[in-house]
């Protein structure tokens, strides 16, 4: 295996966030303040986050499994790359885009 070159940039430089973690708490709260549902996604992509409590440590906003949903997919690569992971990211976005927006019975 070929050791990693220096001059690689690391994914800070990838993935650099444009806001803060209080800019971007305040702005999820906003959004929650005005009934909005969220459901967030993370899988080990990035060596930052390792479990669904990171995101309470992040942004000191603790999910609720009604408007603020977070899910943490270990062993998933952050592209979906295996068709089941795929189906299963898919399969729990649209169960919870159906919680929430129910077909209406006639």
């Amino acid at each position: 295996m070929q050791p990693v070159s220096a001059d690689v940039p690391g994914a800070e430089e990838f993935f650099e966030a444009s806001e803060s973690a209080a800019v971007v708490s305040q702005q999820i709260q906003q959004m929650l303040d005005r009934h909005a549902s969220l459901l967030y996604i993370y899988t080990e992509g990035y060596g930052e986050l390792f479990d669904v409590e990171q995101f309470n440590e992040m942004f000191g906003l603790v999910p609720d499994q009604r408007s603020l949903q977070v899910e943490y997919y270990r062993n998933f690569e952050h592209t979906y790359r295996l068709s089941n992971h795929r189906e299963m990211v898919v399969d729990r976005i649209v169960r919870w885009y159906a919680d929430r927006f129910p077909i209406a019975r006639r």
